[in-house]
């Protein structure tokens, strides 16, 4: 072969290998640059989270008046005023126990359903407010005689605690008439629980961030009542949003797609709890009801393990009495700290 031949095949390789790796340049996919990971919401305000707000005024207010006269500091963690008012401490407790009845009816809402011509069943979901755990705590400490010479600081404390979780805490309630009633017609009820939303003013859903997880299981009415918390986020990361925002929303809403009874039932449940009012401005608490009724049992003003029974007056509401009950209920699981 003539050297002009052969660099004529050395150039002619050459074009040769330089056209198939530009088409393989060609065919190979371009890299594209991973989407970037959604950054955690940042909580533009301390407000968001409800749970960092002062002490409510009655909370102080009554605890001054069960021990006025209190040692700035303390000689001990354990040491008791000089004389102990039983009765103002009474007064101080039964006062306090109408402010838990009155915050748990108000941050609870009930859907009945009918399980059969003799038994029903009610799903009561309540809020676990700043209010009502200040009810709670501050019936705790005058039940025991938590001697502090700086409740505002205390009751803060536990606040704080709450706060640190950065959610917001509902007691979902599942209680029928034929709880504890072996000898009854059993049925099953269904809750899925894990699709319990939040819902907002502005149409978002928000499903739980944790829920206990007996609630998703199924629960027999004539067996013992079954209860357990869900916690929803403070925001939707995905949008950060502020999920209870108070300035435009009024009202706290829970939905379910259905319950089943039995294994049957497509019909969806709202649990609607009023939350902020259109008028928010600072109106006071109802005063403090210190004068004990005649006749009223004192040992009421105490913790109860389980929730009571449906108690239905004709109208379709619960009595008085239950409500009552509800709340030492309440008390009961949220100091048991038990989630």
């Amino acid at each position: 072969m003539s050297s002009n031949s052969k660099n004529r095949s050395i150039v002619f390789g050459g074009i040769l290998i330089l056209t198939i790796i530009s088409g393989l340049s060609g065919c190979a996919p371009i890299p594209t640059p991973l989407p970037e990971r959604p950054k955690p919401c940042e909580q533009s305000s301390a407000k968001m989270n409800i749970y960092k707000i002062p002490p409510e005024s009655w909370a102080e207010k009554i605890f001054q008046y069960a021990f006025p006269a209190l040692p700035t500091p303390l000689p001990t963690e354990t040491a008791a005023p000089a004389q102990l008012d039983d009765q103002k401490i009474l007064e101080a407790r039964y006062a306090t126990f109408q402010y838990l009845i009155k915050e748990t009816k108000r941050w609870s809402d009930v859907e009945t359903i009918t399980l059969d011509d003799s038994s029903e069943a009610q799903i009561t979901v309540t809020f676990i407010s700043p209010e009502l755990i200040q009810a709670v705590y501050l019936s705790q400490v005058l039940k025991y005689r938590f001697f502090t010479s700086d409740f505002p600081t205390q009751i803060q404390d536990v606040l704080n605690s709450i706060s640190a979780r950065d959610e917001l805490l509902f007691l979902v309630t599942v209680t029928t008439t034929n709880n504890g009633n072996p000898n009854s017609i059993s049925h099953t009820i269904d809750i899925p629980i894990s699709k319990m939303k939040l819902n907002n003013s502005e149409d978002l859903a928000i499903e739980p961030n944790h829920d206990d997880h007996n609630l998703e299981q199924p629960i027999h009415s004539s067996l013992e009542p079954v209860f357990g918390y869900l916690a929803y986020p403070l925001l939707s990361n995905n949008e950060c949003k502020w999920i209870l925002d108070p300035k435009f929303n009024t009202n706290i809403v829970l939905t379910v797609p259905n319950i089943l009874m039995d294994g049957a039932g497509d019909t969806p449940y709202t649990w609607t709890i009023p939350y902020t009012p259109l008028v928010n401005g600072n109106i006071p608490s109802d005063a403090p009801v210190y004068a004990v009724p005649p006749g009223f049992d004192t040992n009421l003003i105490s913790t109860l393990a389980v929730p009571p029974n449906p108690a239905m007056n004709p109208n379709g509401t619960n009595p008085p009495s239950y409500w009552q009950d509800f709340a030492r209920y309440v008390w009961n699981q949220v100091t048991l700290g038990n989630y």
